[in-house]
């Protein structure tokens, strides 16, 4: 009987040590999906951020008066940009829609080879885009393409070195057209991320006076700008 006594005890303790074993378990669970030790991050909200980055691209040379400009070959800019941008994400599920604004002061530069007495420098000085962004998040990461309005502030400058000291002539303009790219961005903290992107800037053709006209030409500027940032999300 004792022995029978004594399995029966043993038997209910080890059921109950069970029980509260997992009772126990499940709490930690509990308490660890609460502490966000599991969590998917909500990319939603607006932001704020800055970034630095390298820009290289071509200038397309077409003579737009035939004989005032001696032929020329297309040549090359590249420089160096820093700026900042602010934009709003907004989360459904895994998928992520998003709009971003960004402005950068740059030095992306490069002239023609000089053909005859003449040489073409084509200045960069600032670059920004109004941008779409979709893509997908998972948890940390948002992986991403964007599209939409890119605008530059770009010099075209015309050396004459027929006479000593030369003439310059410089043609300024904002010119308009497209971007498209990709980026990927991984938050560090609750509300802090960084990102890399990679863009594709087409600036179209127009034509440039120098001289007050007397010499013209069609030029047409694209750009690819990779770049790093950070952003601060509220």
């Amino acid at each position: 009987m004792k022995k029978l006594t004594l399995s029966l005890l043993t038997g209910v303790a080890v059921v109950g040590l069970t029980s509260s074993a997992f009772a126990a378990d499940l709490i930690i669970r509990d308490d660890f999906v609460e502490r966000g030790v599991v969590h998917v991050d909500d990319w939603t909200g607006v932001y704020i951020g800055g970034h630095v980055g390298y820009g290289w691209g071509n200038v397309l040379y077409t003579d737009a008066e035939e004989d005032d400009l001696p032929d020329m070959d297309d040549w090359t800019i590249d420089g160096w940009l820093v700026g900042g941008q602010i934009g709003a994400n907004v989360q459904m599920d895994a998928l992520v829609f998003g709009v971003v604004g960004d402005l950068a002061w740059t030095n992306i530069t490069g002239d023609s080879e000089e053909a005859g007495d003449n040489t073409i420098t084509t200045d960069i000085n600032w670059l920004g885009t109004i941008r779409g962004k979709l893509g997908f998040a998972a948890e940390s990461l948002f992986f991403y393409g964007t599209a939409g309005v890119a605008f530059a502030g770009i010099d075209h400058t015309l050396t004459d070195a027929w006479i000593d000291p030369p003439d310059v002539f410089t043609d300024s303009a904002t010119q308009f057209g497209w971007v498209a790219g990709i980026g990927a961005e991984v938050k560090v903290a609750e509300n802090v991320s960084v990102f890399g992107e990679a863009l594709y800037h087409d600036f179209g053709a127009r034509d440039v006076s120098f001289d007050e006209g007397d010499e013209e030409a069609n030029l047409g500027v694209n750009l690819t700008t990779v770049k790093v940032g950070v952003n601060f999300h509220f």
